[in-house]
């Protein structure tokens, strides 16, 4: 049996050294959004992300020949891809998106194609509509909330006053 678990540890120390290493790579970077206005659908939208090469330092995409970073755009199904600009500020860029008209599921991610490993989750976007109510409370609902509970206090008091009062004796 000792036989056994020496060469199942050996076996595991050969494939983990035989491994490439990830950490110590060195070639990835995120990017936070910077917090998302509300868009409106036909209009362009500006969005603003800072790129962070191991999640610290900032990075010039310049330092990376024929790197590029943008947003990956995700609109109804639909996906592009938008190049973004340095703002001047080492790490900080920009895009602007044009919002499709008429769309009702926007998303967006910061990517770099080509350069460095990225990861990031998709970003949805909140979208105006119009005025159109948002969440499960239609507009209406809080009025004839109020109208219903009048009525049932309306009815409580009715059925109280009208209860003959008797008087233990």
């Amino acid at each position: 049996m000792k036989r056994v678990v020496t060469l199942f540890a050996l076996v595991v120390a050969a494939l983990v050294a035989l491994v490439p290493s990830t950490a110590s790579a060195g070639g990835w970077a995120v990017a936070p959004l910077d917090p998302l206005p509300s868009a409106q659908p036909g209009e362009p939208l500006t969005v603003g992300f800072t790129l962070l090469q191991h999640g610290r330092s900032p990075l010039d995409v310049a330092d990376f020949p024929g790197a590029t970073v943008g947003l990956g755009v995700l609109a109804d199904g639909e996906r592009r891809f938008v190049e973004a600009a340095p703002t001047g500020e080492p790490g900080r860029y920009t895009a602007t998106v044009d919002i499709p008209a008429g769309a009702t599921d926007v998303r967006f991610r910061v990517e770099m194609p080509t350069g460095l490993a990225m990861d990031e989750q998709w970003t949805t976007v909140p979208l105006d509509t119009g005025g159109a109510a948002t969440g499960w409370v239609p507009t209406w609902s809080v009025p004839l909330f109020g109208l219903g509970a009048a009525a049932c206090a309306a009815m409580l008091v009715t059925a109280v006053r009208r209860r003959p009062v008797t008087v233990p004796a």
